[in-house]
């Protein structure tokens, strides 16, 4: 037995699946790691029967469990991979001279995304663990007015195993991360133009509703992930106090929203002169109903929460709606292998 050590020993790497729950491991990429954890939790099951005895009877093993929430620096160039974990095959277009954007809409149809992924993770010195079929069942993507931006995904899986050999080498990104300074939200009202809002910290949230509790009878483990109810995606951002937001929400004003994030220096890893970039659109958002305007005796700020749920057409969606559309830009010509 040995102490777990210095966390900063610690790794996270994962490999897209070809088959769901079929651990893929021979070519694991390793992610800059910012906090939270992968675990697997068996239940136990209880037992109480009049025995003639005061004892606890010991527990059965229940349902097991994989659950993790892991939150990452935003780097470009890992953003890809992990839109593609998250929302499935892209369109792709673009050149190696241009660089290649990659389009995702919101999934409306299908049981779930064809994605899944074996992660291993280790704390400190320990030897790692190692969770298949993991699914990502919601993003955010956050950012305050002082750091680089983050984006958090809460997961759910199938299996795993325990005292996995750790690496000897290990090589991950080393790309500057998207900070505070490099994000613009681009906003209009249904009959309105189109103006920028200047934010004090923002928070995006994907859920794309699936169900974490299908556990069939035959099986300890979850029989599979897939949708359970329609995605949820609010905005929510802090900025300095306008009474239209106020009187806008009263009305149930219908807003497009775009949030677009771009990284200057250095340019996309092999395509000159070209910038890594992230453009989110939300076509239709209805603010709370409880926004308001909190006094205070200093400068007042506001607090806006948007419901973007209900679909609107995007630049890639034509006449078909969707509750979102991303953008990225970066060198990589596919995710889809």
């Amino acid at each position: 037995m040995a102490l777990t050590g210095i966390g900063e020993n610690g790794y996270l790497m994962l490999q897209k699946e070809t088959t769901y729950n079929t651990p893929a491991t021979d070519a694991m990429e390793l992610l800059p790691w910012k906090e939270g954890s992968v675990k697997a939790t068996v239940a136990q099951i209880e037992n109480n029967n009049v025995i003639g005895c005061r004892l606890k009877q010991e527990p059965d093993k229940g349902r097991i469990a994989i659950t993790g929430e892991l939150t990452f620096n935003q780097h470009p160039d890992i953003l890809g991979l992990l839109l593609d974990l998250f929302l499935g095959a892209a369109t792709d277009t673009g050149t190696s001279t241009t660089g290649y954007t990659h389009t995702w809409l919101a999934p409306l149809s299908g049981a779930k995304v064809d994605r899944s992924f074996t992660i291993r993770q280790a704390f400190g010195d320990d030897l790692a663990k190692q969770f298949s079929g993991c699914r990502i069942t919601a993003i955010t993507l956050a950012s305050d007015n002082e750091g680089n931006q983050t984006i958090t995904l809460t997961l759910f899986g199938k299996s795993y195993l325990n005292d996995q050999t750790r690496p000897t080498t290990f090589t991950c990104s080393n790309k500057r991360a998207y900070s505070f300074g490099m994000s613009k939200l681009f906003i209009q009202a249904e009959t309105g133009s189109e103006r920028a809002v200047k934010m004090n910290s923002y928070e995006l949230t994907i859920d794309l509703g699936y169900n974490t509790e299908d556990y069939k009878l035959g099986s300890l483990e979850v029989d599979d992930i897939q949708f359970n109810a329609i995605p949820t995606v609010t905005f929510g951002c802090n900025i300095d106090a306008e009474d239209i937001f106020l009187k806008d929400a009263q009305l149930q004003t219908k807003y497009k929203l775009r949030l677009e994030t771009n990284i200057g220096t250095p340019p996309i890893e092999g395509v000159s002169g070209v910038n890594y970039s992230t453009i989110i659109e939300l076509p239709r958002g209805i603010l709370s109903a409880d926004t308001e305007i909190p006094f205070s005796v200093e400068r007042e700020t506001m607090d806006l929460s948007f419901d973007c749920a209900y679909g609107g057409q995007t630049t890639g969606s034509g006449a078909t709606k969707t509750m979102f559309e991303i953008r990225h830009k970066d060198g990589e010509a596919s995710y889809n292998s």
